[in-house]
């Protein structure tokens, strides 16, 4: 049973993309769906990619460039699933990922958030192991990536990603987590 929708926005990043994607192949296929959403690429490569991948039946929504955070509430709008996961062109995702964090969501109906540790890849090789959820700590700094699953009913609850917050930033994630925790919302490593 289809279980997660992975939400992926792409604007000009085809080549991660595939990279994304290719991450997924190891997990349990039944498990999920994915949701690619197109945030206005121009990039004669990305757009190649985005054609290739329709062809072979993954959903593409295509829409205007609109920044991360309303990408992001897109790909969440169109899925049909209890739980979300946004996977950004440039993360990759560990093969047990999806059946742990789904089997704590199963079990737990009071956790909302499930991150896990950070494995940073390329010229680095590295894992940032995180702390358990600590709202002092979160309030200090962000240190739950924007790549953990989610009930989409906690999303609904707080009102999606904040489209307001500008892209180059890179807090929209920040504050979608402390918008969580601020309506009560319990995370889990």
């Amino acid at each position: 049973m289809t279980k997660i929708t992975i939400v992926i926005p792409c604007y000009n990043h085809g080549h991660f993309l595939l990279e994304a994607l290719q991450s997924l192949t190891l997990c349990d296929r039944d498990l999920y769906q994915v949701v690619i959403v197109n945030d206005g690429s121009t990039d004669g490569d990305t757009l190649a990619i985005l054609a290739q991948l329709q062809d072979q039946g993954y959903f593409i929504h295509h829409q205007t460039n609109n920044g991360l955070a309303n990408a992001r509430n897109q790909g969440i709008k169109l899925a049909n699933t209890p739980y979300i996961l946004p996977l950004d062109c440039d993360n990759k995702i560990r093969p047990n990922y999806l059946t742990k964090s789904i089997a704590i969501l199963d079990q737990q109906p009071n956790i909302d958030v499930v991150y896990g540790n950070v494995h940073y890849f390329g010229e680095q090789d590295l894992v940032w192991a995180l702390p358990d959820f600590d709202l002092v700590h979160l309030l200090a700094r962000n240190y739950i990536d924007a790549c953990a699953v989610f009930r989409k009913t906690t999303w609904q609850k707080v009102g999606g990603y904040d489209e307001q917050i500008p892209d180059r930033l890179g807090y929209e994630d920040w504050d979608f987590w402390l918008s969580v925790a601020e309506q009560g919302g319990d995370f889990i490593i």
